[in-house]
């Protein structure tokens, strides 16, 4: 399971890059601007992923102290079991995909060019 901590630190991640997209000195410079925007939109694209991925692990904690708590009543406890099959489920397509969207585009790009021997 991915940490919550480093998730929440990627999201984060947009709040410094729009912070410094906004400086005067970056915007005279379109070189490092540019840099800037492609970080952005990458981490909007991973910061996608970080919320669904967070949705989830937050549904499987909240399930599962449903599930543990003698006081909730049987009726919660079943949509309890059936949200914590279903978030489990999607649980490992979404770690998967949040491992592929962290993948730096240029790495990718780099790696696309490579033929194979």
């Amino acid at each position: 399971m991915i940490d919550k901590t480093y998730l929440e630190r990627l999201l984060a991640r947009i709040s410094e890059l729009e912070t410094e997209m906004s400086q005067p000195g970056v915007a005279s410079d379109p070189n490092k601007m540019r840099g800037l925007m492609q970080d952005y939109n990458h981490q909007k694209e991973v910061a996608a992923h970080a919320q669904t991925l967070l949705a989830l692990q937050d549904t499987i904690t909240e399930s599962q102290e449903l599930l543990a708590d003698s006081d909730t009543d049987d009726e919660l406890k079943e949509m309890a079991e059936m949200e914590l099959a279903e978030a489990s489920e999607k649980l490992p397509a979404a770690e998967k995909a949040i491992m592929i969207a962290l993948i730096p585009p240029d790495l990718v790009a780099l790696v696309a060019r490579v033929e194979p021997p």
